[in-house]
């Protein structure tokens, strides 16, 4: 397994211990009062905007670079997130380092910010640049993530299945929770939220989409590796506190018979897809849990459904009554 090298801001760090040069910068209208917030946040307003005319200016004014805003951003990976794209290759170009991120404030460096806010095209550029050192499986030293789980958890699923279809990542590595990337697309239907972060994007299609082609690559019953959980224990294990990430809390994951029934009405193909897996070895452990939450789960989803149907056929009775 190969860690980012987060540490180190630069590549290869700069000779230079210029002043910054005010005359260069007269049209940012600086305060001198606050001169050091006053350059961080031109710089980083120029790099968001991808303003590249404004981030080589700053560069010759001699501004430093290696600035953090309240969140945790450098420019690298606000330029990543925004998809700044020229500005992200005159970085590069620059000797940024693409692994670095503020311990303190940042969960992730640029590539996987670049995953996580879907710029697949960043992405490739972090992963194709001469200077970098980074490739498409290397992980965070503190939950073992790769880019690709952390796009995966962001529900970033095209920009995924475009990265493995040209790089051929390592797909079953697992991370620090022992999920592979299976078995992090399976933990979407987990959530609370799944309302919010899959109905109302209208997301169900390419969740789909994606969770049949990683079904296809990878068994959710079986461990891919012995340091690995099989995929289908995200959903088993669904409302334990063992599967709640850090520092978050169990009561907002559901219970099994849920997640599998929501499966049933938003991503039915999923759930005919895992039945028929547990129909492969029906008497082992996994597989007899998942059969029998499954068999609930579409008594239940049946039962709504014919309710939907009676209330449906009654309203247009009503409808289609006469009027006294």
């Amino acid at each position: 397994m190969k860690f980012f090298d987060t540490d180190a801001f630069y590549i290869k760090k700069p000779e230079t211990n210029k002043k910054v040069n005010l005359k260069r910068l007269a049209a940012w209208n600086l305060d001198l009062n606050n001169l050091d917030e006053e350059l961080m946040q031109n710089l980083h307003g120029a790099v968001q905007n991808n303003m590249l005319d404004q981030v080589q200016l700053a560069v010759k004014a001699h501004v430093p670079l290696d600035s953090i805003n309240s969140t945790g951003h450098s420019i690298l990976t606000l330029a990543a997130t925004c998809g700044a794209k020229e500005v992200v290759g005159y970085l590069l170009d620059l000797g940024l380092n693409a692994a670095y991120r503020d311990k303190g404030k940042m969960a992730f460096n640029a590539y996987q910010a670049a995953c996580a806010a879907g710029q697949f095209d960043i992405a490739c550029l972090i992963l194709d640049h001469k200077s970098q050192k980074i490739d498409v499986d290397m992980v965070d030293g503190q939950y073992l993530q790769t880019g690709l789980q952390m796009a995966v958890v962001n529900h970033q699923f095209d920009c995924v299945l475009k990265l493995i279809e040209r790089y051929k990542p390592d797909i079953h590595q697992p991370d620090q929770r022992g999920r592979t990337l299976l078995a992090t697309t399976l933990g979407a239907f987990v959530r609370l939220e799944f309302e919010t972060d899959i109905l109302v994007n209208k997301k169900q299609a390419s969740l789909t989409s994606f969770c049949k082609k990683m079904l296809q690559k990878e068994n959710a019953f079986k461990q891919t590796s012995p340091k690995a959980r099989a995929a289908i224990e995200v959903i088993l294990t669904s409302n334990l506190a063992l599967n709640a990430p850090i520092g978050e809390v169990s009561e907002k994951y559901i219970a099994a018979e849920d997640v599998i029934l929501t499966m049933l009405i938003e991503c039915p193909e999923v759930a005919t897809i895992l039945y028929q897996q547990a129909q492969e070895n029906p008497a082992g452990l996994f597989e007899n849990k998942f059969i029998t939450h499954y068999k609930n789960s579409e008594l239940r989803y049946l039962d709504k459904k014919e309710r939907a149907q009676l209330i449906s056929l009654q309203k247009e009775a009503q409808r289609n009554s006469p009027s006294m």
